[in-house]
């Protein structure tokens, strides 16, 4: 799961977080500061922490391009995680 923050000096910050049935727990925190945030750029960052984690340690992202690289990991468009 990702999702978009702010720094304190109001830098874009890509935040990537696994997500199971016990909780939630951040895996990386990207600064965007001076980086244009398009599909790729973020599909990228994404790519990059699905590699980090191993992919077979993911079961769901979100964004086709990535269901189209890895087969095994199902797209969704939305998440939502409540306590």
């Amino acid at each position: 799961m990702s999702n978009e923050w702010s720094n304190s000096k109001h830098n874009l910050l890509i935040n990537v977080l696994a997500v199971n049935s016990r909780g939630s727990m951040l895996t990386c925190s990207d600064d965007f500061y001076g980086i244009e945030k398009t599909w790729k750029t973020i599909l990228d960052d994404l790519l990059k922490a699905i590699g980090d984690v191993g992919p077979s340690n993911v079961l769901q992202a979100t964004g086709k391009e990535i269901e189209r690289i890895y087969k095994h990991i199902f797209w969704s468009p939305c998440f939502f995680f409540a306590h």
